[in-house]
């Protein structure tokens, strides 16, 4: 009764690999609540309210569904959570229920892969032409947080609350001052910097924290990255050295540098500004 009660709860979540192994594991489960440390991730879709108005509900519905189903499949194949989906907006959590000690890892890899598939299928020759060039804007965070089941005694969802998944989400939003597609927090870094590129953004203090959090720009995975993007964040990183010892001017000009490289790098723009 167990098993047929957790395969129920959750299918509409996981692989069925990672249902088999929850079922194998059902001590560890608690569907009423716990504490756990995994990465939360959020991910959302650039100027979706300006292309939804370009489109009827039936197709916009259409499309979307597709790159649902693209970036949901890639999620529960690395067997994370599979959370909910919040209009455009995509919510999963990489080491739930079920502990992993490399979900942090795990999640940027994820996160690297959805944005590589997604490219991959808009150059399709077979896709539909009338299909918008979605990109996808993705923030990762890890660290401790509440996981149950969590509602009203008529509707329960299995999800996560807690500092952890708000900051998760100011992350993915924060993509958008920078002009970068993922940023990750300082903890989330820390559990998967042998294994990535990134490059350090800025410190960011949170609505209602004193203590602000170091974030970085998920760049590539550990091997996979060009030579002229490693010269690229070498030189931004000259300029932010700059920026922090206040010498401005030094550091407009090293950022305008990296716009030489790279005109379209959000980063070393938002700082000129």
């Amino acid at each position: 009764q167990q098993k047929r009660f957790l395969r129920r709860a959750f299918n509409r979540y996981f692989s069925p690999n990672v249902v088999a192994d929850i079922l194998d594991n059902a001590s560890q489960v608690e569907l009423g609540g716990k504490t756990i440390e995994a990465t939360v991730f959020f991910s959302d879709i650039k100027d979706f309210t300006s292309i939804a108005e370009t489109f009827t509900p039936k197709d916009l519905v259409h499309f979307l569904n597709e790159y649902f189903s693209l970036a949901s499949d890639v999620i529960l194949k690395n067997e994370a959570m599979l959370d909910k989906y919040i209009g455009d907006a995509i919510m999963a959590i990489f080491g739930a229920p079920i502990p992993r000690p490399d979900n942090a890892t795990v999640a940027c890899l994820t996160a690297l892969e959805i944005q590589t598939a997604l490219a991959a299928h808009h150059a399709r020759p077979d896709r539909d032409p009338r299909m918008p060039t979605f990109i996808t804007r993705i923030g990762l965070n890890t660290g401790k947080m509440v996981i149950g089941n969590i509602g009203s005694s008529s509707r329960l969802d299995y999800t996560a609350i807690g500092d952890t998944v708000n900051l998760a989400s100011r992350l993915e939003g924060v993509n958008k001052m920078y002009g970068t597609r993922i940023i990750i927090s300082e903890t989330t870094y820390e559990q998967a910097k042998e294994s990535i590129v990134t490059r350090q953004l800025d410190f960011l203090r949170v609505k209602g924290k004193a203590i602000p959090v170091r974030i970085y720009e998920l760049v590539g995975a550990k091997g996979e990255v060009a030579e002229r993007v490693t010269e690229k964040i070498e030189l931004f990183e000259e300029g932010l050295r700059l920026y922090r010892e206040r010498a401005f001017s030094r550091a407009a000009a090293v950022f305008q540098k990296v716009l030489t490289l790279d005109p379209e790098d959000g980063p070393a723009a938002t700082y000129v500004k």
